[in-house]
């Protein structure tokens, strides 16, 4: 039974690793923030696709007090940067509430020693759905718990 549980465990903790990699190098790299959308533009592009490009404001610290910045780059889901992401023109309203109304605040990554120029959005509309880089945290988390069991169950604590 142990066994089977460290087998379980290793494999959460092997695959949440390479789901939450890009998010935990990016973490380990750069301030993290949170940044909330300002605008969202879009260019009509053949068809039927709409090319859109975001602008966000984050909170840099300073000596005096907090300053506030504007940024426009974006980084998919591997945290590559994108200059703007492309999507079905269908859905471009609904994208658009959801992004200015519903949920404005955004997770920003900036270098501390050029807060404008490196500044980076993750956005979250691209047309591939599955795990986020959180989930893969939690499956760490969980494969963890599981190898915790699996030696308590070993030396007959369970």
């Amino acid at each position: 039974m142990s066994k089977l549980l460290l087998l379980i465990g290793l494999g959460m903790i092997g695959y949440g690793g390479i789901i939450a990699w890009p998010l935990i190098y990016a973490s380990a790299h750069y301030q993290v923030v949170r940044g909330r959308i300002l605008e969202v533009f879009s260019e009509p592009l053949p068809d039927d696709q709409v090319r859109l490009s975001i602008a966000y404001e984050f909170p840099v610290p300073s000596r005096q007090q907090r300053v506030v910045a504007i940024g426009h780059a974006q980084a998919d889901r591997s945290m590559h940067r994108v200059e703007s992401v492309v999507i079905p023109a269908t859905r471009l309203a609904s994208i658009e509430h959801t992004l200015i109304h519903v949920t404005p605040s955004r997770r920003v990554f900036y270098d501390v020693n050029d807060p404008i120029g490196s500044a980076f959005m993750l956005t979250d509309l691209s047309a591939v759905e599955g795990i986020g880089h959180d989930q893969g945290l939690v499956l760490i988390i969980g494969g963890l718990l599981l190898w915790c069991i699996a030696f308590l169950v070993r030396h007959k604590r369970i």
